[in-house]
């Protein structure tokens, strides 16, 4: 288990996996051995336990996100290295009229 690449996918030894059998002690095993891959191991934990939804970041929608904003409720965009949503707000500001 220390020695591989996909940890996270490896089953436990069977006299560890007797005694410490569910799937979050497994996480916390991980955590002891291989604390790089315990992201891919939360990862496939909450896929098999929540499902695929929870991991996918949902569309982004503007016209959406608009109807829950107002004046004491801002938009507020967290901005990544390579994201720019200007462009983007500017054309529905464009489409709702105001763009000025």
């Amino acid at each position: 288990m220390y020695d591989s690449n996909d940890s996270h996918t490896i089953p436990l030894p069977d006299k560890i996996k007797e005694r410490y059998n569910d799937p979050f002690c497994y996480l916390m095993i991980l955590r002891i051995i291989r604390p790089d891959k315990l992201i891919p191991g939360i990862m496939d934990y909450i896929i098999e336990h929540m499902g695929q939804k929870f991991l996918s970041p949902p569309p982004f929608d503007l016209a959406d996100i608009y109807k829950d904003s107002s004046p004491t409720t801002p938009l507020i965009f967290v901005l990544s290295p390579g994201s720019d949503p200007f462009a983007t707000l500017q054309a529905y500001g464009k489409k709702v009229g105001k763009d000025k």
